[in-house]
């Protein structure tokens, strides 16, 4: 896996989106701008000083999304988010 070159200011985090998928499992097609208003799922790939929470590279996260396109940056498309837009972390899987 390749490495995110790119360092966060001050109390915010990187986070590789997980897209959710586009159809229930009925196959009714969920709207785009509906999806946007939900909170998204992520990896963290970078995470700036100060952090209010306690969170690592590569924990999977719950995220209030801030934009809709990520940014492009050394072969990732990542959101950017401020800790205080991260609703929680999910259990590691071992």
């Amino acid at each position: 896996m390749n490495k995110l070159t790119f360092r966060p200011g001050p109390d915010i985090v990187a986070i590789e989106h997980i897209p959710e998928p586009e159809t229930t499992s009925s196959g009714i097609i969920i709207e785009t701008v509906r999806k946007q208003k939900y909170p998204a799922r992520g990896i963290v790939l970078a995470v700036g000083p100060n952090m209010s929470m306690d969170i690592e590279v590569g924990e999977t996260v719950l995220y209030q999304m801030a934009i809709e396109e990520g940014i492009k940056l050394d072969g990732f498309v990542f959101d950017l988010a401020l800790s205080q837009n991260i609703l929680g972390v999910f259990p590691t899987e071992e």
